[in-house]
């Protein structure tokens, strides 16, 4: 099954809400980004095998959030992430895990928590390679903490391509995980 979601400003997630099935083969969120309305201790769940995000209409995030955003979590688990093309934005989430087994894969444009609303916008990335598109341009960003890790289980994926540029920023980057990036440049 495949599930898709598509909106021309963000898309609002309420509370401790879940999308969470072991047969969805697919998640794509096509929109200026996340806007988090839960509150602290509250935790929102996307769980697919890919889960993909994008903002292929261009949509500018500054006139897409409307009111104030939360302070909950967001937690992300899959065996594929992929960073389409476009500017992405979390907002409203204190803390996002990013969880994939196989790979967190950059097709172009940035990927953003920002902080705002009481929350700070960390931003964890668990995935068992972090990669980019042959000659893509991806941005990772975090207004709080960026931090890289290994998750508990990890899947075998294939040759990464070469070429390609990854920027990761935050207030602090903090690098445990695996970038996969032959012929790239990282910064």
């Amino acid at each position: 099954a495949h599930l898709g979601f598509r909106s021309y400003s963000a898309l609002g997630i309420y509370r401790n809400v879940g999308i969470v099935s072991d047969d969805l083969a697919s998640l794509s969120i096509e929109a200026a980004g996340l806007a988090g309305y839960g509150t602290a201790g509250q935790t929102a769940t996307l769980q697919a095998d890919t889960v993909r995000f994008s903002n292929p209409d261009g949509i500018d995030a500054a006139s897409a959030f409307s009111g104030t955003t939360g302070q909950g979590d967001l937690s992300v688990l899959a065996r594929e992430v992929e960073l389409g093309e476009g500017d992405f934005t979390l907002r409203g989430f204190d803390a996002s895990t990013v969880t994939a087994s196989g790979q967190v894969l950059g097709l172009g444009g940035s990927f953003r928590a920002e902080a705002g609303g009481g929350a700070s916008g960390h931003l964890n990335l668990d995935a068992g390679r972090i990669t980019v598109a042959a000659g893509a341009d991806q941005a990772i960003e975090a207004a709080g903490n960026l931090v890289t890790g290994l998750p508990a289980v990890t899947m075998a994926t294939a040759a990464a391509a070469l070429g390609g540029k990854l920027d990761l920023v935050g207030a602090s980057v903090t690098h445990g995980g695996r970038i996969d990036m032959p012929a790239g440049i990282v910064t």
